[in-house]
């Protein structure tokens, strides 16, 4: 479309601006002989090349579907002959040149179907599948059986209220689980239970834990095998009676929280809403059993809402506050620091006489917070390891001209300006160690995966 607004601009001295894509693409479908070709692209139909004996079959292959066709299920069905005897290389394609030999045929932008018939929504095609193959069908297998792409299977199974994601890339009918009253009552009593212990909120990790311990009966009758498949159980069942957000959380009706997230229910269960200690941290994890992932609260931890003030102790982003006298100071000591060398580990910072009073005690952890969250209004930048850690301070501070923005980009620069193209592996400890840029006296991984580093 792009290149046809060129075209027509250089040609006829004429601009197209005021025309959208959408309008400009039906004013070219107008000319009978101008067929898609891709997406937002057209072709005259003299410059295709054909199979008129492939076209017939596709014709009557549509003509037998009672539902209609996706335009993608039937390319790849014909691929390999369209490929081979033809010019047509994708779905848009097949879908422009059908339409020109076989006007007669209802189009849509995603299907063809016979005309005179009712087009089944895709919705309920991929419903009656599920439902006419033993009630369980994958992901995979749909995509293959009506040629779309997994974000078309999840929008349109979204929609479908008795058919759920049961994890792993499955999808369930729920008629085929045999559900009956008395195991709706044990999903939701335990479910009741799992929230009335937590103030009106559970995870689906608490709740999949609870309900495998007492009812493993249940679990097993209706295959429940994830939390995945709980959550959406659940959600089916009982949607009208809980809140449940995300695959995550699920919550009585009224609770106070308004956004659900990992972040916002963390702080629900805090104490103190300025902060936290890591044991404190750890303790909410435990509560709501999100501790199945050993760097769950690592992750956490790094987050961009949270700043790391002492080796244990936190805060919430927008707690931190620095004057602009003070935020001066700051960047004056550094600074100063940074004019002995053209950069420098903040571990190595001892003496913190000199900084100004903020209401926390100086160390390297509140600098590289103060550096990270203010680095817009300072003369200095923040280096660090790709993978960062809040048990050890392995930040470099760097002045804002060095071309650097990794750890591994800072040695290569030094490198550079050493007029060292490459280097061993078995010179690289001896030199980082002697300028100062070992991390607890070890090489990082990282560092190997570079062109300057020789094996």
């Amino acid at each position: 479309m792009d290149r046809l607004r060129t075209l027509i601009s250089k040609q006829y001295n004429y601009e197209l601006e005021e025309i959208n894509n959408r309008a400009l693409g039906a004013r070219i479908q107008r000319f009978k002989n101008i067929v898609l070709w891709d997406s937002g692209t057209y072709i005259h139909i003299k410059n295709v090349e054909l199979s008129e004996k492939l076209f017939i079959e596709i014709a009557q292959y549509v003509e037998d579907e009672f539902e209609g066709i996706q335009y993608s299920k039937l390319f790849n069905i014909f691929k390999s002959r369209l490929l081979l005897e033809t010019t047509i290389t994708n779905p848009h394609a097949l879908h422009g040149v059908l339409g020109y030999f076989f006007p007669d045929f209802e189009y849509s932008l995603g299907a063809v179907i016979k005309k005179g018939r009712k087009r089944i929504p895709l919705g309920i095609q991929m419903k009656n599948y599920i439902s006419t193959n033993g009630g369980l069908a994958s992901l995979e297998e749909l995509k293959n059986e009506f040629g779309v792409p997994s974000y078309t299977v999840d929008q349109h199974l979204a929609k479908a209220k008795d058919i759920v994601n049961w994890g792993n890339g499955y999808y369930k009918s729920l008629e085929s689980l045999g559900i009956l009253a008395q195991d709706v009552s044990g999903i939701e009593g335990i479910l009741s239970e799992s929230l009335s212990k937590m103030d009106g909120y559970t995870s689906i990790q608490t709740f999949y834990l609870r309900i495998t311990n007492v009812r493993l009966d249940l679990v097993e009758k209706l295959q429940i095998t994830n939390r995945t498949a709980l959550f959406n159980l659940a959600k089916a069942l009982f949607a009208s009676d809980f809140i449940f957000h995300h695959g995550l959380h699920i919550a009585v009706k009224g609770f106070p929280i308004k956004n659900f997230n990992k972040e916002s229910v963390i702080r629900y269960f805090l104490t103190d809403d300025l902060g936290f200690r890591r044991e404190e941290l750890e303790a909410v994890f435990k509560k709501l059993n999100w501790l199945d992932d050993n760097n769950a609260v690592s992750s956490f931890i790094n987050s961009a809402s949270i700043l790391q003030i002492s080796l244990d102790e936190f805060i919430w982003s927008e707690h931190l506050t620095i004057s602009k006298e003070n935020l001066l100071n700051v960047n004056n000591i550094i600074s100063l620091l940074l004019d002995k060398s053209d950069y420098f580990s903040v571990p190595l910072i001892k003496d913190y006489s000199e900084f100004p009073e903020i209401g926390y005690s100086w160390n390297e952890f509140l600098i590289t917070s103060v550096i990270r969250k203010f680095e817009d209004q300072l003369n200095f930048k923040l280096i660090e390891l790709d993978i960062r850690s809040n048990l050890y301070c392995r930040s470099f501070v760097v002045p804002k001209h060095v071309p650097a923005s990794r750890y591994s980009d800072l040695i290569k620069w030094i490198l550079e300006k050493e007029q060292i193209k490459e280097i061993s592996e078995a010179e690289l400890f001896s030199f980082l160690s002697s300028r100062g840029l070992l991390i607890n006296e070890r090489i990082p991984t990282e560092v190997y995966n570079n062109d300057f580093v020789k094996s």
